[in-house]
């Protein structure tokens, strides 16, 4: 049996948060390059999709929606997405 190696990263809201996305991202580029499967943990939408070939967001650990960055982002389906994303002041 084979087993795919899988990363995941979370991004903390911590005063380091700069240098911390900074290298974070490094890491991520070199992984991606080893070929590495990444779930990745951020509040950073922008960088969610821009990065992501697949998004899911939750709420009280649920999915609530999940669906390629354009469906997400572009057309999400639930209010709840929709509520979140504008609360952020996103706009695509």
């Amino acid at each position: 049996m084979s087993y795919r190696r899988i990363a995941v990263l979370m991004g903390g809201r911590s005063a380091e948060r700069e240098v911390s996305l900074s290298s974070g991202r490094g890491v991520m580029k070199a992984l991606a390059e080893e070929g590495m499967t990444m779930v990745v943990v951020t509040h950073e939408m922008t960088f969610a999709r821009r990065v992501g070939d697949w998004i899911a967001v939750f709420d009280a650990g649920r999915i609530v929606e999940q669906g390629p960055p354009r469906q997400i982002f572009d057309a999400p389906t639930t209010e709840r997405t929709r509520d979140f994303l504008g609360h952020l002041g996103w706009t695509g």
